[in-house]
């Protein structure tokens, strides 16, 4: 199943991307549940980099590994993020629209697994779509607030 976000920020692309790509600790200030980042593997976000991301799921704890497909600075982010349950690619774009604005695009592509699990996706996408719209929305919120 494929999960479609855009939102525009008022702050420069270049702002936005260092903010997401470059600070995983400031997850916790727009991403619901995140706790930790945990460098495992290669230099933080950078291609072939491998980390584990710890959430907080309804009471329990949930970590994620978080591989990085790929890096264009200051416009793209390529991750693989793999659990138990899925695997989701996600490509983050920021996106210049002139006059220190910025518009970012989420692109998750989300397996369930075991693959059994993808005839859930009619009930589950809704859902992962409320919350990618949410956390991006905290996101604007929080990079409008530092200007």
């Amino acid at each position: 199943m494929t999960i479609l976000t855009t939102i525009d920020i008022n702050r420069p692309a270049a702002e936005v991307f260092r903010f997401v790509a470059k600070e995983p600790q400031q997850m916790k200030s727009w991403m619901k549940g995140f706790k930790g980042y945990r460098l495992e593997r290669g230099r933080k976000r950078q291609p072939g980099s491998r980390a584990v991301l710890s959430f907080e799921d309804g009471g329990g704890q949930l970590e994620v590994v978080e591989e990085v497909a790929g890096v264009v600075p200051g416009r793209r982010l390529e991750l693989v993020l793999k659990n138990k349950n899925m695997i989701s690619e996600q490509v983050y774009e920021f996106l210049d629209q002139g006059e220190g604005r910025c518009r970012v695009r989420l692109i998750s592509r989300v397996q369930l697994r075991p693959w059994l699990f993808n005839l859930f996706s009619p009930f589950v996408k809704g859902p992962m779509q409320r919350q990618q719209d949410e956390d991006l929305e905290r996101l604007r919120r929080q990079l409008s607030a530092k200007g």
